[in-house]
């Protein structure tokens, strides 16, 4: 997998704004985010405290469905950005990952995984 297939941030996030990632030479790739706001402090899953934490709503989606292959993967992120500071936690809402492949007619190969936590910086 090529790890530099979407650029899910621009450079510059206003609060509320939209927008929709690049996926470059990807086309199957759906990455979609919004800005939920600033708050004015958060408390991270590590216990750590930040002042000026942007928060960010983000949706990824890859599919692609053949007569001999199934691949979904889908997430939903809320992702926390402390100003001076970068990425400070993140809640992944829902991951989802379902492949199978098929072979004269019958499932011979089955996959799937379904993911939800949550990650804090700490400092």
């Amino acid at each position: 997998y090529d790890a530099d297939v979407a650029t899910i941030l621009p450079k510059e996030v206003s609060s509320g704004k939209n927008w929709i990632g690049e996926t470059r030479s990807f086309p199957r790739y759906n990455v979609q985010a919004n800005s939920e706001g600033v708050r004015d402090n958060y408390v991270n899953s590590a216990g750590q405290s930040y002042l000026n934490v942007l928060t960010v709503h983000a949706y990824y989606i890859d599919t692609m469905i053949n007569s001999y292959y199934t691949h979904s993967e889908t997430a939903e992120v809320r992702i926390y950005f402390a100003k001076g500071i970068g990425f400070v936690g993140g809640d992944i809402i829902k991951y989802d990952y379902t492949d199978y492949q098929m072979y004269n007619g019958a499932k011979y190969y089955f996959q799937h995984k379904t993911v939800t936590g949550t990650i804090g910086r700490n400092n």
